[in-house]
């Protein structure tokens, strides 16, 4: 967690912030509960990602963000 890979330099939220917007599976994925489960192991909210553009997951990354 919280460590960028090397193939693309994004951490784990990173590639899934990614793949909910770009990935083969946006339509299909479950994007919000994988970003949930990486949020209570404990993944850092980087504020650049937001917004998303899709609300359920900027509410969830908003809320892990705490208040600014």
């Amino acid at each position: 967690l919280n460590i960028a890979d090397r193939s693309y330099g994004g951490t784990p939220l990173d590639n899934c912030v990614y793949g909910a917007l770009h990935g083969w599976g946006c339509d299909t994925g479950d994007f919000v509960t994988t970003a949930r489960l990486l949020l209570e192991a404990g993944e850092r909210v980087d504020p650049a990602l937001l917004p998303t553009g899709l609300d359920d997951l900027d509410a969830l990354l908003r809320e892990y963000l705490g208040p600014r």
